[in-house]
């Protein structure tokens, strides 16, 4: 049994006075994303390692989880924002876990049924509650991201409003919407805080291990090019 308790941590939307205000938030986290991939694609010039694989992959993907994130707040589609957090924060997690724990890279690199290495990949308990002890309440976001993002009772009920819970009435829409502007400043203020981590547990990564010359025996790759989109585009 997990000894990890689901402390939650208030979060402060306070900040935001409105969604765009809250975008602009999130555009700043997505800099300083792009920034840290371009620091960890820099320390591939005396050859790529394993741990460099799984860095710059998991740049990239927070990247473009970010983004399209970004992109839906803006969209007012909760149903696609919740889910897309849920990854960005499970991201976050593994970061946290392989920069601690930097010799089972290989674990997360391969296939169960071709490479005997990932058969020994931690579970996603383990990667969450390694990750609770340095984080509070990313446990806890997790699990709340984990009920919109499966058919629960809060996504079942995202699409309807309740007018007057006297007279019993409601309105519902054929389509994505916020059912309070409240909802789209929570989501806003989710996106910069796991970003946060994110950039976080990269530049941690990337000081830990990433920055001094590999040993020959380490170098699995050598790069060819390198391509480096010069900013992020804004939706």
């Amino acid at each position: 049994m997990s000894d990890v308790k689901h402390e939650k941590v208030p979060l402060d939307i306070s900040r935001y006075l409105s969604k765009d205000d809250g975008l602009r938030a999130v555009d700043e986290v997505g800099d300083s994303l792009a920034e840290v991939g371009r620091m960890i694609v820099s320390t591939t010039a005396e050859g790529v390692t394993f741990l460099h694989a799984f860095a710059i992959s998991a740049s990239v993907r927070a990247t473009g989880l970010h983004r399209a994130i970004r992109s839906a707040i803006a969209d007012n589609n909760p149903h696609a924002v919740f889910p897309l957090l849920r990854s960005y924060v499970e991201t976050a997690m593994v970061i946290c876990y392989l920069t601690d724990r930097p010799s089972e890279v290989r674990s997360f690199l391969g296939l169960p049924e071709s490479d005997p290495a990932s058969r020994l990949r931690p579970s996603s308990q383990k990667l969450i509650d390694h990750a609770a002890r340095r984080y509070s309440g990313i446990k806890a976001l997790w699990a709340e991201l984990s009920d919109l993002t499966h058919l629960g009772s809060p996504a079942v009920w995202m699409p309807w409003v309740i007018e007057d819970e006297q007279q019993r009435l409601t309105t519902i829409a054929s389509f994505p919407r916020w059912r309070r502007p409240q909802e789209a400043l929570i989501a806003c203020g989710e996106a910069v805080e796991i970003g946060d981590v994110v950039v976080q547990e990269l530049n941690r990564l990337r000081e830990a291990h990433l920055e001094k010359v590999p040993g020959s025996s380490e170098v699995v790759a050598q790069t060819a090019f390198v391509s480096i989109r010069p900013e992020s585009p804004k939706s």
